[in-house]
C-alpha cells in the first residue's frame, strides 16, 4: 500500500528542516512517543537505527527505525519495523516561497504474515494517522 500527503508549513525551508532533523523534537509532534533508544549511528543521519517506544491506551510497543537516507532538505527516508509491519517513509521539503515550505511524504506499507488480512482495513487508518502526524508537525513548526 502506498499513499502520499503534502502539507504547507508557514516557515522558511531552513527552519523547517532544522526542526525536523532534531530528534528531541519528535516528542513534540509524534503522538504517544515516550522514549527513543539509539542502537547505532549518529542521530537522524544515514545509517542511524533506534528503537522508538510508544504508549497507546496504556499499552507500550516498540518500533525499530532506520534512517536509510538523510539528504535534507531534499530527502529523508526512514524505514520502520514492528511485528510483521514494514513502513517506508520518504520526506521531501521544498521552498514554495522564502517564508513557506511544502512537506511531502510518501508512505509505503507492507504487511507480512497474518497481518496481510488487515491490509484492506488499514489503508484509510494509515492515511489518517500520517495526516494527523503532518498536521502536528506543522503546528509545532509554526509555533517556533
Amino acid at each position: 500500500m502506498q499513499h502520499e500527503n503534502s502539507i504547507i508549513i508557514n516557515k522558511p525551508l531552513k527552519e523547517v528542516v532544522r526542526l525536523f532533523e532534531n530528534e528531541n523534537n519528535l516528542y513534540e509532534w509524534h503522538a504517544n512517543l515516550k522514549k527513543i533508544k539509539p542502537i547505532t549511528g549518529k542521530k537522524r543521519q544515514t545509517g542511524y537505527e533506534a528503537i522508538m517506544v510508544y504508549e497507546i491506551q496504556g499499552r507500550s510497543f516498540e518500533l525499530q527505525e532506520k534512517v536509510v537516507l538523510n539528504n535534507l532538505p531534499e530527502q529523508f527516508i526512514s524505514e520502520h519495523l514492528h511485528q510483521g509491519v514494514y513502513n517506508r517513509v520518504e520526506h521531501c521539503f521544498e521552498a514554495e516561497t522564502e517564508e513557506v515550505t511544502r512537506w511531502t511524504t510518501v508512505n509505503t506499507l507492507e504487511l507480512r504474515g497474518w497481518k496481510k488480512i488487515f491490509g484492506i482495513f488499514m489503508k484509510s487508518n494509515m492515511k489518517s494517522t500520517a495526516l494527523q502526524t503532518a498536521r502536528a508537525f506543522k503546528a509545532f513548526a509554526e509555533s517556533k
